[in-house]
């Protein structure tokens, strides 16, 4: 059998066990956005420094906000 040269097994005596803690805290959601749509979106999170999830989270915060 060839080995690829991604084969780890080679590398096994140097791994070290280590403890890892992590607590998954947000969801990930897929939607569908015209191209022309997403370059605005681009631009707009650009301009504000922000990430574009963090640009349109925030939108939809502001328009879907429940009737008090």
């Amino acid at each position: 059998m060839k080995l690829g040269l991604a084969d780890l097994t080679y590398y096994l005596d140097i791994f070290e066990t280590v403890a890892v803690e992590s607590k998954l805290r947000r969801r990930c959601y897929e939607v569908e956005i015209d191209p022309d749509l997403m370059k605005l979106l681009s631009e707009q999170a650009q301009k504000r420094g922000i990430a574009v999830s963090q640009l349109v989270s925030n939108m939809l915060r502001e328009k879907v906000r429940p009737a008090v």
